[in-house]
């Protein structure tokens, strides 16, 4: 067996923090369905040093899914911050609603990289 690095997403509004919200965000709290993330495109992180390997990030979802914007909020190391963007910005999203429309929405989630056994 081998050590690989994963990446796991916690992405449940027990999770995520409602940013400060301007025109046309919605409230994470208003969502009638949060985002689902659809897809991932891991970074390798096994080249970073240090145990814990995390980083906080506020992200915009447009109506379609798409991530618009990524910001860093904390991270362990510039390294793991910085990959924590490029995943980031990658994301693809089943759009939240609010009221049954597709909604726009800027959340902070953390992203957490840990060993595990392959």
């Amino acid at each position: 067996m081998r050590s690989a690095i994963s990446c796991a997403l916690i992405l449940a509004l027990s999770g995520c923090a409602p940013v400060s919200k301007s025109a046309g965000l919605v409230d994470v709290s208003a969502l009638d369905r949060p985002p689902k993330l659809l897809s991932h495109y891991p970074v390798p992180v096994d080249r970073y040093s240090g145990p814990v390997r995390q980083a906080i990030v506020t992200i915009t979802i447009l109506e379609d899914g798409r991530v618009e914007s990524v910001s860093l909020e904390q991270a362990t190391s510039p390294e793991i911050g910085n990959a924590a963007l490029e995943i980031a910005r990658k994301w693809r999203f089943e759009p939240p609603k609010s009221k049954g429309l597709p909604a726009r929405v800027r959340m902070k989630t953390p992203i957490t990289w840990s060993l595990t056994e392959t």
